[in-house]
């Protein structure tokens, strides 16, 4: 009556409880989800490109340069538009920059805007393309270019897939339906020396030191900042165990039999009811020791236990550490199968053992075990 409730295993800690224990109480302002587009409903934009007939990188830039400009000349409109985005470095700091140049007036506007606290250059693209379509909003025209070095804002918006839920995506569709200018978005090719491009890729890059507070953060761009993080172990067990990898090399288990490679992996998490110290969390058992009486832990039976000193000096060259477990796997069943029975290659043939595996073929054609 007196014992204390079950303990609840973990096998690796999460970002809120990483959060949680650090202390952190960073909040960013959150993008609401929305529910997808109408399914019948399409975006009335046009789309064109300046034409490549092979990799960008493999012409110059005065090429490009001379091409955009052919292809602009061709063009007509009452307003051209060019827009990009930038970010300050690891997906943080988004720009957005917005270049106006109104044919009927002869007039220019420049425009800088925060893109968000955490961004991607896709993110603040979309930013921009949504700030110019909201500009045209205010000041109507028969006919607008909108300029974009951005090839997957381009491809993103002609798709016009009613599935993509996408923030800045979607609430540039939303913009776009509330429009009665013919707009087109045009794709040019970054950092020719055009002067539009030029000048909006400037006005982006002052947009990454505005405030960002107000700019909510998507869920695309926090999924992938998550993903991005690097890898690193915490839970100290797997630390001792595994040490820089992220799991064990496989090419001596897969040669066991399917039982014993069970076996093994539960004993290496610590989670198999072999171990009495795994049942002891589970309140199977009153103690978790040993038959040393120490506790039974995967690590004591392996490297400390007393009982199993022998069979350690026999087939460990040097001091058995925990991540044997993962570098010499095939010693430290020898070691465990001392105490555990389930990890011994028995003699006889059964369905267990893989072909070419756990057997081999003498002359007259009988299955042999492998020696122990």
């Amino acid at each position: 009556m007196e014992k204390d409730g079950p303990i609840r295993l973990k096998t690796r800690q999460g970002w809120r409880e990483k959060i949680r224990k650090n202390g952190s109480t960073k909040k960013y302002k959150v993008e609401e989800r929305k529910p997808p587009l109408e399914p019948w409903r399409k975006t009335e934009l046009l789309f064109d490109m300046v034409p490549l007939t092979k990799p960008k990188d493999e012409y110059s830039k005065p090429e490009l340069k001379t091409m955009t400009e052919e292809k602009l000349a061709k063009m007509e409109a009452e307003v051209m538009i060019w827009t990009d985005g930038s970010t300050s470095g690891n997906q943080e700091k988004g720009g957005a920059g917005v270049f106006i140049e109104d044919r009927r007036s002869e007039t220019t506007d420049k425009q800088s805007f925060a893109a968000g606290e955490i961004c991607s250059s896709y993110g603040a693209e979309g930013v921009a393309m949504l700030r110019a379509l909201e500009w045209i909003e205010s000041h109507p025209a028969k006919t607008v270019i909108i300029c974009t070095d951005s090839l997957s804002v381009h491809a993103g918006l002609k798709n016009d897939s009613w599935k993509d839920a996408q923030d800045w995506i979607r609430k540039i569709k939303l913009q776009a339906r509330r429009l009665d200018s013919q707009v087109t978005i045009l794709w040019v090719p970054s950092h020719c020396g055009v002067e539009g491009n030029e000048e909006a890729d400037r006005l982006a890059e002052l947009g990454t030191k505005l405030d960002q507070s107000e700019i909510p953060v998507t869920q695309a761009i926090s999924n992938a900042k998550i993903r991005r993080g690097k890898w690193k172990v915490v839970h100290e067990r797997a630390k001792r165990i595994f040490q820089d990898k992220r799991k064990p090399n496989l090419k001596v288990e897969k040669l066991w039999p399917r039982r014993v490679q069970s076996l093994f992996s539960r004993l290496r998490s610590g989670h198999a009811k072999e171990l009495r110290q795994y049942l002891y969390k589970i309140d199977v058992e009153d103690d978790p020791l040993c038959i040393c009486g120490e506790e039974e832990s995967i690590e004591h039976v392996l490297c400390e236990c007393p009982l199993l000193e022998a069979t350690r000096r026999k087939v460990m060259q040097e001091l058995v550490k925990p991540h044997h477990l993962v570098t010499e796997p095939e010693k430290s069943r020898q070691i465990l199968a001392t105490r555990f029975e389930g990890l011994k290659l028995h003699k006889h043939n059964d369905d267990e053992f893989q072909d070419g595996a756990g057997t081999s073929n003498d002359a007259n054609g009988t299955s042999t075990p492998p020696t122990l």
